[in-house]
């Protein structure tokens, strides 16, 4: 699936998760891996705790962190795609 401005990013509940200082530690059950979110990824997390899209990410991550759009952009949709591959990121096109 194509990531667009419009697509809505939710977790996928299935996911079990722990914060540790600013880091976010997860454990996939269907597939029995683990996985480390650094700080960025942490927050993308967070910030999908409801369903959004790339448009109410982006601005938010760019207030948190101090970074232009068209990098903040290129890094977090680089992020959410390869977490979309792993099924920890769900993604469904806007109605």
């Amino acid at each position: 699936m194509s990531i667009s401005p419009n697509t809505f990013l939710s977790r996928n509940l299935e996911i079990i998760t722990n914060e540790i200082d600013d880091e976010i530690l997860m454990m996939s059950i269907e597939d029995g891996k683990y996985y480390g979110l650094n700080p960025v990824g942490s927050e993308i997390w967070k910030l999908i705790e409801e369903p959004k899209t790339l448009e109410e990410v982006i601005p938010a991550l760019m207030e948190i962190f101090e970074i232009d759009e068209d990098s903040c952009r290129k890094e977090s949709l680089e992020f959410i795609e390869s977490m979309i591959k792993n099924n920890i990121i769900l993604a469904e096109a806007s109605p």
